[in-house]
């Protein structure tokens, strides 16, 4: 890593409930699946280095990063998920195959509910994309079903890579909304139900 920006390292542990564990490989058909936080800050932060993002975009990505998934995370016991892994650098794409593997189902992603942070569209179009963007695009397109042959920014925020995301979350659906609901309570970014579980197909993802 050749850059600028300091960098440090923290190792953290505590004691976990075993009941209140969740893992990122129990989803099951029929669940609906939450994103807690919005997509961008891949193309935001680029951007920001280069200062080429407005303050109030920046404060904005700076606000999502900062968000804890503290109480989203309560929320997801509270509400009886399924499933839950938190997005970062692999990327939503990345996480998410992880999870459809791990649960042996597959994901279907509904493109146009992708919550997005302000002004991550326009970065993405002016052309602020990470390195980490192709590597993910290119170890986690083949398990996708859907995939344009012209790249689109909803596509690509798939394979943003996300500094402090959110949590992907599957629920049954009778919780899903009230979940939903709750977290919102308490954050103000877009906690939102992008798509849902179903049987396993040939695809670990299939975006529409």
């Amino acid at each position: 890593v050749r850059d600028q920006e300091i960098k440090y390292g923290l190792s953290v542990t505590g004691i976990c409930s075993t009941k209140d564990l969740l893992h990122n490989s129990g989803a099951q058909p029929g669940n609906l699946l939450v994103l807690t936080k919005p997509l961008g800050t891949g193309f935001l932060t680029t951007a920001m280095k280069s200062q080429k993002a407005t303050d109030d975009v920046g404060t904005q990505a700076i606000r999502s990063m900062t968000l804890l998934n503290d109480h989203a995370s309560r929320c997801a016991v509270k509400f009886k998920a399924t499933s839950v892994t938190d997005i970062t650098g692999f990327g939503l794409a990345g996480h998410a195959k992880e999870m459809a593997n791990g649960s042996d189902v597959t994901l279907i992603i509904e493109l146009n509910n992708l919550p997005i942070l302000p002004g991550a569209k326009d970065a993405y179009q002016r052309g602020f994309l990470t390195r980490a963007s192709e590597s993910n695009r290119d170890a986690n397109a083949s398990a996708i079903s859907g995939i344009a042959k012209e790249n689109s920014v909803l596509e690509e925020l798939l394979f943003d890579p996300q500094t402090s995301g959110g949590l992907l979350v599957s629920l049954p659906p009778e919780h899903a909304e009230s979940y939903v609901n709750e977290v919102s309570e308490k954050q103000e970014f877009g906690c939102t139900i992008i798509g849902e579980v179903i049987p396993r197909t040939d695809s670990a993802i299939v975006i529409h």
